[in-house]
């Protein structure tokens, strides 16, 4: 009672209970974890959790769901075990049975030690005899990794602060919470190739993506490409036209290979290996989808990987060329596109990319200045990745140094918030703006924002340690002008792409969603979690925000399709 009134002060997002093994058996310390699913198909299992996982993918926090998928198991569990199950149900506002991490483990956990399914057994549905020893291994798995945060936590210090706490529990799992939407992936392909079309270098790198891929235009690959993801709504297995080589290829880069997977529950490695490993090959032309999150992901990197792989050589390694797309391709053809998507029709707005700033002599300039009337947001694009000896660390200092380093230095090389505070102090205390946008005088409201591409960085607690930092920062900085500077949001550009239509309609104001994100919510919450929780969970798709985000060339992939189809 004491820790929930504590929680309600700090305003810490809903806590959920999850089901673990030593509430419902008494054996948790010396039960075989490995000998639960001993003889028990491990594609069964693996046809099961998908399916478990595929229910809660698009429906995130679904209480209703989680009780329903507890109660169906149930049916096949003993007498005590279901009193204990529903005691639990009844005990708690919030649960969770089936979620992502601990799922992982369990797939991890089945894959290492694998049982072939018999040739001649048709069915994938788990027996009925087999049901209660998969409940106590998922459960089993649910029960490690809570185990383990509460171990980090309790070890490192007993007086750790809830930021801290939330950055610790949450950074491993963020990527898997939410599912990501396809739309933005293939808003990022198509400025990808038309970026490529524009660039003198790229064009020519496309023809050869063309030659290698057998495709007439980057439209047709981006058709098949997408092609896959529809099939994956449909259902958990992919089936592929074998005499296809190069699309049996393109999937085979992501399967799962058995030797692999010997050490994936002892090395606790099973969460690492399937972000580059979500299918499993059923047959020659058949893949069964370990994570639809995964998959997306993959859909614009896996773009970026085939388009590298057709170089030949051309750079030393795939993270040398993705370096420098951030550069080239990333700010100027994704941010700036986007930007002026939004806003181009507006009277009332002043923008300058980082790029026009420079060109107009300004150092060390925002990566975008948008002014709004009287409302001025300032800019910091971060298209880096925070790393997974960070992502997944015990030590919390290290966490928070690996994250402010990235977004929150001030002084001889400033970065992030540092950056936005850099050019704020400029623009209000030595005019650096005036010459250029005389009206900024007139500005009233600033929002510092960080737009990033790691979901890393919308996990629970990084805004709310960034903002520690900014505060600092700012009481040793003091900023001598009558002028509202608000708190600094991290924002996804996986959101703003989301909300591009509205926020151009104006159906929405950037700036009002922000003021009700900082007076609202608590800080903790990510701001990508309160919009989709607000604005996108709810959102029916519109052939409207089609049109506006991909134009011409959906009609294009439409024709495409058509004549295909014909």
């Amino acid at each position: 009672m004491k820790t929930k009134k504590i929680l309600s002060k700090l305003n810490v997002p809903d806590v959920w209970a999850v089901i673990g093994y030593d509430g419902i058996y008494d054996d948790y310390k010396t039960v075989k974890v490995h000998e639960l699913l001993k003889d028990i198909p491990t594609l069964s299992l693996l046809h099961y959790i998908t399916q478990q996982i595929n229910k809660i993918v698009y429906s995130f926090g679904n209480q209703n769901l989680q009780r329903s998928m507890l109660y169906e198991t149930c049916k096949y569990l003993p007498k005590e075990v279901r009193n204990k199950i529903r005691h639990f149900i009844g005990k708690y506002k919030s649960i969770s049975y089936i979620e992502f991490y601990g799922s992982t483990l369990f797939m991890g956990l089945a894959l290492q030690n694998f049982t072939p399914h018999k040739e001649d057994d048709k069915e994938l549905s788990l027996c009925q005899d087999e049901y209660e020893a998969t409940f106590k291994a998922i459960i089993y798995c649910n029960q490690r990794w809570t185990d383990e945060q509460s171990r980090d936590l309790n070890i490192k210090d007993k007086d750790l602060d809830v930021v801290s706490m939330s950055l610790l529990i949450d950074l491993p799992i963020v990527e898997f919470k939410l599912h990501k939407d396809f739309k933005v992936q293939m808003y990022k392909a198509i400025c990808f190739f038309e970026f490529c079309e524009s660039d003198d270098e790229y064009s020519k790198y496309l023809e050869l993506f063309y030659k290698d891929k057998a495709t007439k235009h980057w439209q047709e690959y981006i058709l098949k490409l997408f092609g896959f993801f529809e099939a994956s709504l449909r259902s958990q297995y992919i089936k592929v036209d074998a005499s296809k080589v190069k699309d049996i290829l393109f999937f085979d880069q992501y399967i799962v290979n058995i030797q692999d997977c010997k050490d994936l529950w002892d090395g606790h490695n099973a969460l690492k290996y399937f972000r580059d490993h979500f299918l499993f090959k059923i047959t020659d032309d058949t893949y069964l989808l370990l994570n639809a999150n995964l998959l997306i992901d993959k859909l614009y990197q896996g773009m970026k990987f085939d388009f590298y792989q057709s170089l030949q050589g051309k750079y030393k390694s795939y993270p040398d060329f993705n370096s420098e797309l951030a550069t080239r391709f990333s700010e100027p053809y994704l941010l700036y596109r986007l930007m002026q998507q939004i806003y181009s029709d507006s009277d009332d707005v002043t923008m300058f990319t980082g790029e026009e700033l420079k060109e107009k002599g300004i150092v060390g300039e925002p990566d975008l200045y948008l002014r709004v009337g009287k409302t001025l947001y300032l800019f910091e694009y971060k298209d880096i990745t925070l790393g997974d000896t960070i992502k997944y660390s015990p030590n919390i200092d290290e966490i928070r140094q690996g994250i402010c380093n990235r977004l929150c230095k001030y002084g001889k090389k400033n970065k992030g918030v540092g950056q936005l505070l850099y050019n704020i102090k400029r623009i209000f205390q030595e005019g650096l703006m005036n010459e250029l946008d005389p009206d900024v005088s007139y500005v009233s409201k600033v929002y510092p924002i960080i737009l990033t591409t790691d979901r890393s960085f919308s996990a629970i607690g990084v805004n709310a340690l960034v903002i520690q930092e900014f505060s600092n920062m700012i009481k040793n900085n003091p900023i001598y002008k009558k002028v509202f500077i608000s708190l600094p949001i991290i924002m996804e550009l996986d959101t703003m792409i989301l909300c591009a239509k509205e926020l151009h309609d104006g159906a929405i104001i950037l700036s009002d969603i922000l003021d009700e994100y900082l007076l609202e919510i608590n800080r903790l919450t990510p701001f990508s979690t309160y919009m989709y929780d607000n604005y996108l969970k709810k959102k029916i798709p519109e052939a409207s925000e089609m049109e506006f985000l991909f134009g011409e060339v959906l009609h294009k992939i439409d024709e495409s399709k058509s004549t295909q189809q014909g």
